[in-house]
């Protein structure tokens, strides 16, 4: 239910021998020949933050969809149960005072805005939505409990919505088993009375986080991009404003729950940083909408040149993200700049066994290998620019070369072994 911040320790490779293979998984810090160039890029929501886009580093826009064409949406995976309202509109929701569905047909409101807790989507975690807020005990998940026999999260709680249209409903989620949600929605004076079915294979959820539904129109909506295609989202959504503005409408940016960011606060514009000492985290939020803020003598938006991202992408690669304007509601528009840092790949490698030693070390390294043909070491600073470059002669069995370490500061480095036209190697290099 809940995510993990993790330190991401080193820009680091890790080898192991399986069967006579060595299986590899490195990470490659890209050196200056191979760092992608710095993109300009740029998204529009439209005026009033009119769409949500979802977003992919590698591939730029994946889905733009309307903001206001969805009222709920249904957590699709298989043992998901949050529910979330829509609040990129003026969508409100209440819980009822009392636990239990028989009130169901006579539900009074009165009093409902000074004495209801009104609840709202968590902007840090996907699996929290406002109807999964101030859940009730063990197994109670806010709109119903698990059913231990049954296996079915059963409906024990009832709400009451506001619409855009400034049009009321009550909202009972009954159950939710087998890749099903079923839900009554009705008028308070009970003249609409509708159930509904929500199933996970009905078409308009296909390999994405989350099925719509339209109250108003009475249709779900098929409209997230594929969950395997993006890495955040462009949106309005609520946010908890500390001070005393409480729950408020923000525009900024949600990330993937497989997507990992560090926030880097530098010195000075340009500044370079430490790699391994960034802390990633999987908080939906953690981009946010912070990387902004309004100057409310010129009304201008600024954003500050000494805040960059970098970003752990779902396929592996790693991201320098860095926002330059922001058009605020007018047009919507965010305009950053983007750059590969980092490449994952994953492989494997018949012949080639590499380790470097001593690291840290001082005026020399050791490298053994068992490559049989010639490869070429280099090290580079950790700002791409190339230190040292030597070819190595392949032999057979293990044998071990002696690396200077002459002309390099005291500092950390990255040392790139290809071979074949190959990376095959990839390691952190402390000089002192």
């Amino acid at each position: 239910m809940s995510f993990y911040g993790a330190t991401f320790a080193l820009f680091k490779f890790s080898l192991n021998k399986i069967n006579m293979k060595k299986s590899i998984f490195s990470l490659i810090l890209l050196a200056s020949t191979q760092v992608m160039a710095q993109q300009n890029e740029s998204v529009s929501m439209g005026a009033g933050y009119a769409n949500h886009i979802w977003y992919s580093l590698e591939n730029g826009e994946t889905e733009t969809s309307a903001k206001d064409n969805w009222h709920l949406a249904f957590q699709v995976s298989p043992y998901g149960v949050s529910i979330r309202n829509n609040r990129s509109v003026d969508m409100e929701v209440w819980k009822y005072p009392s636990q239990g569905t028989a009130d169901w047909a006579t539900l009074d409101t009165t009093g409902m805005s000074a004495t209801w807790s009104a609840v709202y989507n968590s902007d840090s975690d996907w699996e929290i939505g406002a109807f999964n807020q101030l859940p009730s005990g063990s197994y109670n998940y806010g709109w119903g409990s698990y059913n231990t026999v049954s296996h079915a999260v059963e409906g024990d709680q009832l709400y009451v919505i506001k619409l855009p249209d400034d049009s009321y409903r009550k909202v009972w989620f009954v159950s939710r088993i087998s890749g099903e949600y079923i839900f009554k929605i009705a008028t308070l004076d009970n003249t609409t009375d509708v159930e509904k079915t929500f199933s996970n294979t009905s078409g308009v959820a296909d390999n994405a986080l989350f099925g719509y539904y339209d109250i108003i129109n009475d249709q779900f909506v098929n409209r997230e991009a594929d969950a395997s295609n993006w890495d955040f989202v462009f949106m309005q959504y609520n946010a908890e404003i500390y001070g005393a503005y409480g729950n408020q409408r923000v525009a900024g940016v949600l990330q993937h729950p497989d997507v990992e960011v560090a926030r880097v606060d530098l010195d000075n514009p340009g500044d370079s940083y430490d790699a391994s000492s960034l802390v990633y985290v999987t908080e939906v939020n953690a981009i946010g909408y912070d990387w902004k803020s309004l100057n409310y003598q010129t009304f201008q938006w600024e954003i500050p040149d000494t805040i960059l991202y970098v970003i752990k992408a779902q396929n592996g690669d790693y991201w320098e993200l860095q926002f330059t304007d922001f058009g605020g509601t007018a047009n919507g528009n965010i305009s950053f700049t983007k750059r590969k840092v980092g490449s994952a790949s994953i492989g494997e490698n018949e012949e080639g066994f590499f380790s470097i030693y001593p690291n840290p070390a001082s005026g020399f390294v050791t490298l053994t290998h068992d490559n049989s043909e010639a490869f070429n070491v280099s090290i580079y600073s950790t700002s791409g620019q190339l230190k040292k470059s030597e070819q190595i002669e392949g032999g057979s069995g293990l044998n071990a070369t002696t690396i200077s370490l002459d002309g390099l500061e005291a500092g950390i480095y990255f040392v790139n072994i290809i071979a074949n036209n190959q990376i095959r190697y990839n390691t952190k290099l402390i000089v002192r």
